[in-house]
């Protein structure tokens, strides 16, 4: 049972925040799971519509290009590395800084309780 206890305990305090900080964060696998919006742009310029021999360009006319594309998921372990750990670390060690007092405060209420308790019955066969 001790074993059952501990692989829960990892899979629920280790793995499933993991993942899900590397499902939902951008510099990990978000954009794996929902694609960025294909991006355009407009580029304006100015072209000569009407030339003199002697002057040169006289009348421009300004034209446009749209270029678009779909940026491609690239995956970056440095940057997920990162994230893992800012986002993880302090949530980690937030856990770790309240549940290891709070265990000992609870150590020093119910055991001066229960051992009394558990000295008087110690004969009658309920523990």
């Amino acid at each position: 049972t001790i074993s059952i206890c501990v692989t829960l305990t990892s899979i629920s305090l280790i793995f499933i925040p993991i993942i899900i900080v590397l499902i939902t964060d951008p510099r990990c696998m978000y954009y794996y799971f929902y694609p960025p919006k294909q991006v355009t742009s407009h580029l304006f310029f100015e072209q000569c519509s009407r030339e003199s021999s002697t002057l040169g360009c006289v009348e421009y006319t300004t034209n446009s290009v749209e270029s678009s594309y779909q940026p491609k998921f690239r995956y970056q372990e440095g940057q997920c590395v990162s994230a893992v750990l800012s986002t993880y670390a302090p949530v980690f060690l937030a856990f770790i800084l309240i549940s290891a007092p709070a265990s000992a405060a609870l150590d020093l209420v119910l055991v001066p309780i229960i051992a009394p308790w558990c000295y008087r019955h110690k004969d009658q066969n309920i523990i």
